[in-house]
This record gives structure tokens, C-alpha cells and sequence, in this order.
């Protein structure tokens, strides 16, 4: 159940993290040549709210099994 769970809360937070990878490229001061601070907006802003909602997912079952 935790894994499926988690599954589905990744899946949900994809375009959420899209969308705030956008931004944040927005507010650097997104350029049109790549550049390699655009790594950080474009890669870890999505990926990390991305693998934050799998983890929540993940753990909030424990807590409800106890």
C-alpha cells in the first residue's frame, strides 16, 4: 500500500513541479541559450518536489498502519 500510494502522490505532483521549475527559470531570468545554472531550475526544482511527494507518500502509510 505505501508504495502505491507513493506512487500515485508523484504522479500528482508532476505538473505542480513543472510548473514551479518554470517559474523559478522565470526568476532567474530564464535565458534562450542553455546556461549551467539552468540545470538547478530545470533538474533538481522539479525533481525534488517530485521525489518529496513520493516520500511523504511513502511514510504516511506507516502512520496510518500503527
Amino acid at each position: 500500500m505505501g508504495l502505491g500510494r507513493a506512487l500515485v502522490f508523484a504522479s500528482v505532483m508532476v505538473l505542480p513541479a513543472f510548473v514551479a521549475g518554470l517559474a523559478a527559470w522565470i526568476l532567474f531570468g530564464g535565458s534562450e541559450s542553455w546556461q549551467d545554472w539552468q540545470y538547478l531550475t530545470c533538474y533538481a526544482v522539479p525533481g525534488a518536489l517530485i521525489m518529496s511527494a513520493f516520500i511523504m507518500g511513502y511514510r504516511g502509510s506507516r502512520e496510518a498502519e500503527q
